[in-house]
């Protein structure tokens, strides 16, 4: 097989788990997505088919939801033409550890695992956060050798953070796509959860609205709503572009740029 048609397949095969993801029954969170403890998240279950909420079971860790989730859900009754939906908006669990999140019907049971983890205590003052747009390792050795020169197969000097102490590589792969945008990649350090291509802040669902996608809460609001502290972006591109955006907003199309920053200004008003 040759390197297009390999490329043909690997298209092929992204498309159509995209289709399958948004068209059948599923449960947000994703399955062994890692929740930081306190932080807000939207639990979603869409079912293949029409029920009445009589009709379904939802548990967590093995009791009913309403034992551990106080938030009322919201219930759609074929949302898109797909199905039944159930919505748990702004939750937060407040116990490290696993969960287990079981929906069962009449025709079919949908399962998925959380951990759920503590942060610890606080170390440092500040973080600051520099993100460098596609910082691979080829672009890494591509500025070296043009910014410093090579010379008998030695580069002639270093970058400045080829001396940092510590350094760590990462998949940047979504839940939906092996190849990711600076959308779901942003939305994926903002958050801690994975997401798909385009997406920011939110998991990719059935919802035919971009802002009613299940969210997950960012740093930067966590830390407005539960310290005292500033957050501040500075950025090359408009606030407003996927990677600034993904400090705050929730959507499934970084294209919505007003949306986007009105969630910034939201932020700024609650300085």
């Amino acid at each position: 097989m040759n390197i297009l048609n390999l490329f043909r397949l690997i298209t092929v095969l992204a498309l159509s788990l995209q289709f399958s993801m948004a068209s059948a029954a599923a449960l947000y969170p994703i399955d062994k997505a890692a929740i930081l403890l306190g932080s807000q998240f939207d639990i979603k279950i869409e079912f293949d088919g029409t029920y009445l909420p009589e009709e379904f079971v939802v548990q967590l860790s093995g009791a009913l939801i309403s034992k551990l989730v106080r938030q009322q859900p919201t219930f759609i009754l074929n949302e898109s033409g797909k199905g039944s939906s159930l919505i748990y908006r702004d939750v937060q669990l407040n116990q490290t550890g696993k969960y287990v999140l079981m929906a069962k019907s009449a025709q079919q049971t949908l399962q998925v695992s959380w951990d759920v983890y503590a942060s610890g205590p606080r170390k440092v003052k500040n973080v600051i956060l520099f993100i460098g747009d596609g910082m691979t390792i080829a672009n890494r050795t591509s500025a070296r050798v043009f910014s410093k020169g090579i010379s008998e197969r030695r580069y002639r000097g270093k970058l400045s953070f080829d001396d940092m102490p510590n350094t760590a590589l990462i998949g940047t792969s979504g839940f939906d796509s092996l190849i990711t945008d600076s959308a779901n990649s942003m939305s994926a350090y903002t958050t801690g959860h994975k997401t798909a291509v385009n997406a920011i802040g939110v998991y990719v669902s059935r919802a035919s609205d971009n802002l009613s996608h299940p969210k997950v809460e960012t740093i930067a609001e966590l830390i407005k709503r539960k310290t005292k502290m500033s957050v501040s972006i500075v950025s090359d591109a408009e606030l407003q572009d996927a990677t600034p955006g993904a400090m705050v907003a929730h959507t499934r199309r970084r294209a919505d740029k007003a949306y986007i920053a009105d969630q910034l200004l939201v932020q700024v008003e609650r300085r």
